[in-house]
């Protein structure tokens, strides 16, 4: 069984670069399973994954652990204005949410400063998957000063504002996550890998 579900992934990740596809978000679940088979069958991971977590990113902030030294200290994070690209993933959510009968979310300028952090430690600490130096959205949020009830984070790596929605549109785990009735606000952070077109891509979703 197991086996098969690795195949299922491999054919879905297959199929997105046949078509053309600009982007691929995959749960935590399809993670590690792809990460397995690949340390099976090349006897290590892949350079740009390190392994996820067996269960979906918490919805309970938690205390931070250990925080990362190099990193700015708590508090200390400033609010950020959205670019262009974090705009239009944000006209494109609310779109979906709109048409599902659920309230628009406002950007939220801090989470969104903390979702950045996020997208630039994947690439800084070259990694794909929940979870970070400063451990999953809820303890980043902490880390950082920024208070919330509640929060979930979706990730990808996409080369467009549009390719990064439909990626997440097309993961159930994902879609799901942004069309809950009760988020009020949400923080995007897009940031380009250097020396490459592809953007890494959070939302953070919070209330």
């Amino acid at each position: 069984m197991k086996r098969i579900r690795i195949l299922a992934v491999l054919i879905a990740i297959a199929a997105v670069l046949l078509s053309g596809g600009q982007a691929f978000a995959m749960t935590p679940e399809q993670q590690a399973l792809y990460d397995a088979w690949y340390q099976a069958r090349f006897g290590r991971l892949p350079a740009s994954s390190t392994p996820s977590p067996s269960q979906p990113e918490p919805s309970i902030p938690a205390k931070p652990s250990t925080p990362a030294p190099s990193n700015p200290s708590k508090g200390t994070i400033s609010p950020v204005e959205a670019n262009d690209f974090e705009k239009e993933i944000l006209r494109l959510l609310n779109q979906e949410r709109v048409k599902a009968g659920l309230k628009p979310l406002t950007m939220n300028p801090y989470v969104a400063a903390v979702a950045r952090v996020k997208a630039e430690d994947m690439i800084e600490n070259n990694y794909y998957a929940h979870g970070s130096s400063y451990g999953y959205s809820g303890n980043m949020l902490a880390y950082f000063g920024v208070s919330v009830n509640l929060s979930r984070e979706n990730i990808c790596q996409a080369y467009s504002a549009l390719g990064a929605h439909n990626a997440f549109m097309g993961s159930k785990s994902h879609r799901d996550s942004m069309l809950k009735a009760y988020w009020e606000e949400v923080g995007i952070g897009v940031v380009r890998k250097p020396g490459s077109q592809v953007y890494y891509v959070v939302e953070i979703f919070v209330r």
